[in-house]
């Protein structure tokens, strides 16, 4: 007598051309995630000074500039250079001894071409890139 349990080889590449089907119709249509190293340093280095704010109970100084970026206490400084982005000018801002920014602003730099902006929030410490 047969087993009737479970899927007959025919079923399963029927299944299988299936989902290939469907994949080869909308792969022309996903764009590529793309990475931009920049933007990660970017982020990590915002976060950076926000964090010194809030651990030292000290102002941080932030300054936006060509290929680098500085914040600075009373006490250090630190400098990161990016690859491929560079600021569209020269933009100043710091987070107070709470860790809030002291003005809201839009911050604009290229990475790879594409013109991108970090934006500040007044009163807090948040910040996107967009």
């Amino acid at each position: 007598m047969l087993n009737d349990r479970g899927f007959t080889l025919v079923e399963i590449l029927f299944v299988v051309s299936i989902i290939l089907i469907l994949v080869a119709i909308t792969l022309p249509y996903s764009k590529p995630v793309q990475f931009h190293y920049d933007e990660l340093i970017i982020e990590r280095f915002l976060y950076d000074a926000h964090l010194m704010a809030l651990q030292t109970k000290m102002k941080v100084n932030v300054i936006l500039k060509d290929d680098s970026m500085t914040y600075s206490t009373d006490e250090l400084s630190r400098t990161e250079f990016l690859r491929e982005a560079t600021f569209l000018g020269t933009y100043q801002f710091h987070y107070n001894a709470s860790g809030n920014i002291s003005k809201a602003g839009t911050y604009d730099f290229l990475v790879n071409g594409d013109e991108k902006s970090i934006v500040t929030q007044l009163g807090s410490g948040a910040f996107y890139i967009e």
